[in-house]
């Protein structure tokens, strides 16, 4: 053989494994063995010490090469990956949740890529699940187990000869689901004070201040607050200056305006000044490409917490959080326009919006008038 093919040695037993080699250079597993005074040679498409991967590819390839079983008329699964990714631009996600999507398909290609979309079942999602936690130590598995869901989903519904790439999807769950619910949770329940909020927001600079006192009174998240444009998104000639929202710039995909909270007219009125300055319609331009809109990775998070010093981890949707926390809690606020204005649906608002604190439960019940 032209390659450096070694015995298979299976650690847990010490053994060889008759019939496996490994490449000593990139350490793939070949299956090598005469049937009939025929070689069978082949890669296993799997590396060491992936035994249990090499077996059932080979168990499955000798059978098509001794003519045994037909061959299947399928692509690999890293091979589908592109078509799939193809599929979900045309569906027209925004930019955070393309990224997700490539984020997972990078975790999925260097397992899967190599196997068939058949060889996809409860046994090979567990050695996932466990090369994931040895990869990707820390990282939530959330994100790739969603869109490996739908990838399953995807191959299920892809027929090819009258036969689908995958007969059966089957059950995907995330094995940390309970734990990352539970600690998700536990994180919703913790909103700014009033002196949180103002230690934040006096640290920061322009920019960050900007940034903190739109999501904080208009209830914006990061993207579509880093997305504003002057004359579109923001209209301060009004008489009632406009905060206005189209469906492609925001999360939601509503259409609607909301009157910009008197907080934030001078210091956008600032900030006009310093866009049109730079020849840009843009609130937040990139510092070296004012064309291009501020990316949320472009902001100091971690110097800002630091300069800002609370005792736990917030992040840019704790200011959404809050601003919707607030306006629940007041009894006089009415819950279905505050839900139209700030773009929230009654289930996300109950599941994790509305959460009584000890000054809303004294409003609610001084409501109340009884005269005996």
């Amino acid at each position: 053989m032209s390659q450096n093919l070694l015995p298979f040695y299976d650690e847990s037993s010490k053994m060889r494994v008759d019939g496996f080699f490994v490449d000593e250079r990139s350490r793939i597993i070949y299956f090598a063995k005469s049937f009939d005074g025929r070689l069978i040679r082949f890669s296993c498409k799997v590396k060491s010490p992936n035994i249990i991967g090499a077996k059932r590819f080979a168990n499955q390839e000798i059978k098509v090469r001794l003519g045994i079983k037909k061959a299947r008329i399928t692509s690999l699964i890293g091979d589908e990956l592109k078509p799939y990714y193809k599929m979900k631009e045309s569906e027209g996600w925004q930019d955070g949740t393309l990224k997700n999507i490539r984020n997972a398909i990078e975790q999925i290609k260097p397992f899967f890529g190599d196997k068939f979309p058949y060889e996809i079942n409860r046994d090979s999602l567990g050695e996932w699940y466990e090369w994931l936690d040895q990869t990707y130590p820390g990282q939530q598995k959330e994100n790739a187990v969603k869109y490996m869901r739908n990838f399953c989903r995807y191959l299920a519904e892809k027929v090819v000869n009258g036969v689908p790439l995958l007969p059966a999807v089957p059950m995907i769950s995330d094995p940390d689901r309970k734990a990352l619910l539970a600690e998700r949770h536990k994180k919703k329940f913790l909103i700014f004070s009033d002196e949180e909020f103002k230690k934040i927001h006096d640290v920061g600079n322009d920019v960050e201040k900007l940034v903190a006192l739109f999501m904080y009174t208009m209830a914006a998240r990061i993207e579509e607050t880093l997305t504003l444009r002057f004359g579109s998104e923001i209209l301060l000639d009004e008489a009632l200056p406009l905060y206005r929202w189209r469906p492609g710039q925001n999360k939601a995909g509503h259409a609607g305006e909301h009157f910009l909270h008197p907080s934030l007219i001078e210091p956008l009125k600032a900030a006009m000044v310093r866009s049109e300055s730079l020849g840009t319609s843009l609130v937040f331009p990139q510092k070296f490409d004012v064309s291009k809109p501020l990316k949320p990775a472009q902001i100091e998070w971690d110097g800002w917490r630091d300069r800002a010093a609370l005792p736990w981890h917030w992040t840019s949707h704790t200011f959404r959080h809050t601003c919707l926390s607030n306006l629940f809690n007041d009894p006089n606020a009415p819950t279905a326009l505050i839900c139209k204005l700030y773009r929230v649906s009654i289930k996300v608002a109950m599941d994790t919006y509305i959460k009584p604190t000890r000054e809303g439960r004294e409003k609610m019940r001084d409501i109340l008038k009884v005269q005996l």
